[in-house]
């Protein structure tokens, strides 16, 4: 080849085809660790603390009465947290996002089992060594936790009854309102609640702490806005919880039927005489509609 004066050559910095290989193989693997960074294992972090409990316990002279369940999520995934040991029990099922959780664990665990009059709800889990197990996105991870004995026994709930069975709430002064009834045997949380047919909640007795003895609550057909309740079978339910968390349920039906708002709309006043001379006497007749 012939150079012209003054002209350079020069050679081509392409890196030979070898070479480019390695470099795409480089690049793809950045990528992909690019990608798992950011989206973390599935589930990490998994901790119980403390590591015992005494359910009800304020933490004074013995061991706390909670006990923070943590894990990590490194996506949205559906998660199960379970309790092995003496009792085995479910204690969250359900879809969570990412990042960090907390559970909050009391020693008390769902019930159904006979208590008399009433139903055994919620239950202290006996003492013992237990294990929680945290799954989600296909792993699972476990963590020991000891329970210590509880002080207190399910509280009892008798002779239940509502009176009248069936009320009409709508201003009359004739079965306007029910009395629910109950003795309890020791110092506890007592709440009431009315349960509609599609099982709608209306609290008649917010959760209060209440002696022992005899126990009254009035029902007036009405919910939490003093509106009237539509007509139809409800079920009354009597909760009390003591201290450990132990719940105790008893129901009883109640009828509202006739219910609403009393109210009349005036149609005529008639004042008859006009006049009236002293010592005379008048006459009113109103006509009135029944409207509630």
């Amino acid at each position: 080849m012939t150079l012209l004066p003054g002209s350079t050559t020069s050679k081509s910095t392409r890196p030979p085809l070898h070479t480019l290989i390695p470099m795409w193989l480089f690049a793809l693997a950045a990528l992909l660790g690019a990608c798992t960074v950011g989206g973390g294992a599935a589930l990490s972090g998994v901790s119980v603390s403390p590591g015992t409990i005494t359910p009800g316990s304020s933490g004074i002279g013995k061991a706390p009465g909670v006990a923070q369940v943590g894990y990590t999520l490194g996506e949205r995934t559906h998660v199960t947290v379970t309790l092995g040991g003496p009792v085995q029990a479910a204690l969250f099922s359900g879809e969570q996002g990412p990042g960090p959780h907390l559970l909050r664990f009391t020693g008390v665990v769902d019930a159904s089992e006979p208590a008399g009059e009433a139903t055994l709800t919620r239950r202290v889990v006996p003492p013992g060594d237990y294990t929680v197990t945290v799954e989600a996105g296909g792993e699972s991870t476990t963590a020991p936790l000891r329970v210590e004995q509880a002080q207190g026994s399910p509280p009892s709930l008798q002779n239940v009854t509502v009176f009248p069975g069936t009320i009409s709430p709508n201003g009359d002064a004739v079965d306007d309102v029910a009395e629910i009834t109950f003795r309890t045997n020791e110092t506890a949380t007592v709440s009431v609640d009315l349960y509609g047919s599609g099982g709608e909640r209306i609290a008649v007795l917010a959760p209060d702490r209440t002696g022992p003895g005899e126990q009254n609550v009035v029902v007036t057909g009405r919910d939490t806005l003093d509106e009237p309740l539509p007509d139809g079978v409800y079920t009354a339910t009597v909760s009390v919880q003591d201290p450990a968390g132990y719940r105790v349920e008893a129901s009883r039906a109640i009828t509202i039927e006739g219910g609403g708002n009393p109210d009349l709309e005036v149609l005529s006043v008639d004042i008859t005489p006009q006049q009236l001379i002293l010592g005379g006497e008048i006459s009113v007749t109103i006509r009135v509609k029944n409207t509630g």
